[in-house]
């Protein structure tokens, strides 16, 4: 959650929250959300959420939310997701620095801004 909202969820192009009206709605992003358990803030489990996937034991592994509409800074609290391997935010508008705290998640094999 604390993603969607220091990096502009509400404006993202696929799977904003239920509520939210998004101008920027297409055919595309419309499908990838049939779902909505894919949903950013949904009640389902954050493993079904579009654009991560998960390990075994429902850890955040894979962060995939390229070309999306992203805006702002990837958030401090990120190294919270212990389990993350791969980080691709490329292609949005990511501004600021990366957080130091990148370094303190031990699986990290790609970040791709």
């Amino acid at each position: 959650a604390v993603l969607y909202f220091e990096m502009g969820g509400d404006s993202w192009y696929n799977c904003t929250r239920a509520d939210v009206s998004n101008s920027n709605s297409t055919l595309t992003s419309i499908s990838n959300c049939v779902e909505s358990s894919k949903r950013y803030l949904s009640s389902a489990n954050e493993c079904e959420w579009f654009g991560l996937t998960c390990n075994d034991i429902e850890k955040v592994t894979h962060i995939r939310l390229d070309e999306n509409n992203l805006a702002g800074s990837i958030p401090s609290e990120i190294h919270a997701l212990q389990y993350l391997k791969v980080i691709d935010v490329d292609s949005n508008q990511i501004t600021g620095s990366i957080p130091s705290t990148i370094g303190l998640l031990p699986s990290l094999i790609v970040l791709d801004v």
